[in-house]
């Protein structure tokens, strides 16, 4: 989506020089790879942490709701950086939590 790749665009320009941004990329998806076992139990954990599939509102409770939209942004950062997609939450959801 080219929002999405807007955000992660303006992002990696804020953060890192020019020579860093494409290696900082390519070591999100070398080490959060979900086509790899060990980094899907880490994404799924990380997404449930971060309350990924969850509201962040808490009514009457802007404290809170505020502390859950941090935990979503961390994950939205994640998944901006993998290029996952809402399917692709799906499918780490059905993974077994053994």
């Amino acid at each position: 989506e080219p929002a999405m790749r807007s955000r992660i665009d303006a992002w990696l320009h804020f953060l890192w020089p020019a020579h860093r941004r494409e290696p900082v990329v390519h070591t999100y998806a070398q080490t959060l790879d979900p086509g790899s076992a060990v980094a899907r139990l880490v994404l799924a954990d990380l997404m449930h942490l971060c309350q990924a599939k969850d509201t962040s509102m808490v009514p009457g409770d802007p404290h809170q709701t505020a502390f859950n939209e941090g935990k979503r942004a961390v994950w939205l950062h994640i998944q901006d950086m993998l290029d996952v997609d809402a399917d692709d939450i799906a499918e780490l959801l059905k993974e077994p939590r053994t």
